[in-house]
């Protein structure tokens, strides 16, 4: 969905207030950055900073395409402890580049993760699905919702497509998150949320992760994906 939602970036003083938040209730082993692209952002070494010392995993890592790589300076590889480079069919990521890299992790010590995408999962419905018993089943059988959980907007999410939705559609899926917060509760009620059989509002428009896969391509000028929120 990248394509189609405003431009936005966090800001460091804001990523780490959830963080600090978070951590009070969650200790997970990996801390991703993504995007969109991550090297994008104008203030990207000081989320890094900002993602150490908030101390909240003991792997922190950032998931790009790899061009703005050889752009980026000292502190950056310093401060990462794991790097996966999206592989595309087209754009090609330029050899010297792969080269580049191969070399800074090696001298930095970060753990690379070349990782293919000739395939994209079509999880997006064309419309929306109102029979709870086919979005639950979806939400069940989801490995999203056991690997890449989300903080965004000062909420914690089972899965990315919650505040993705949101913003594409221009509607309010934040109750399919925890609002992060001081509260002595924020743990068991995160435990019981990720334990639910409920499913999220946003399953009503995606086919999850085990959904079929298509051969990557790029998309033509002009071609837009439309969503229907009902």
């Amino acid at each position: 969905m990248s394509p189609h939602l405003p431009q936005w970036e966090v800001e460091p003083a804001a990523l780490e207030a959830e963080l600090r938040l978070a951590r009070r209730a969650l200790a997970p082993k990996w801390l991703k950055l993504v995007g969109g692209e991550p090297l994008l952002h104008s203030r990207l070494i000081e989320c890094l900073e900002v993602a150490h010392s908030v101390d909240i995993a003991p792997i922190v890592s950032l998931t790009t395409n790899g061009f703005l790589l050889p752009r980026q300076p000292k502190e950056f590889w310093v401060m990462l402890n794991a790097l996966t480079i999206s592989l595309y069919p087209q754009p090609v990521l330029p050899e010297q580049t792969i080269v580049l890299v191969e070399a800074r992790a090696k001298e930095y010590n970060v753990q690379l993760n070349w990782k293919r995408q000739d395939f994209f999962v079509q999880m997006d419905r064309k419309s929306l699905c109102e029979d709870e018993t086919e979005n639950a089943i979806v939400w069940d059988a989801c490995w999203l919702r056991r690997r890449c959980n989300m903080v965004r907007d000062g909420r914690f999410y089972a899965c990315t497509r919650p505040p993705h939705f949101g913003k594409l559609l221009q509607a309010d899926f934040s109750g399919d998150g925890i609002p992060l917060d001081e509260r002595s509760s924020l743990a068991e009620e995160i435990q019981t949320y990720l334990q639910r059989r409920e499913p999220l509002a946003a399953c009503a428009l995606c086919l999850g992760g085990n959904a079929k896969e298509s051969p990557h391509r790029q998309l033509r000028a002009g071609e837009e994906r439309i969503f229907a929120a009902g």
